[in-house]
């Protein structure tokens, strides 16, 4: 069996337009990508949003964990 590589964007291209952002998801939409990974998680309220982690601490000025808070 060989080896196959594919070419993905992980995080919607993090290195490139920060972090699962709205312009990171644009500017991989251009690429002769494979694949695109990112993460979701649900809110409190039920709604789904793209964020690799599963709390706003490292990425945002926000605290706490996605699950416990609302979309609002």
């Amino acid at each position: 069996m060989r080896a196959v590589t594919r070419i993905a964007s992980h995080r919607g291209g993090t290195l490139e337009s920060g972090d699962s952002t709205p312009s990171a998801f644009r500017m991989t939409a251009s690429l002769p990508v494979e694949e695109v990974e990112f993460d979701v998680h649900p809110t409190a309220d039920g709604h789904i949003v793209v964020h690799h982690d599963p709390t706003l601490d490292r990425t945002t000025d926000r605290r706490g964990e996605i699950a416990k808070l609302t979309l609002a």
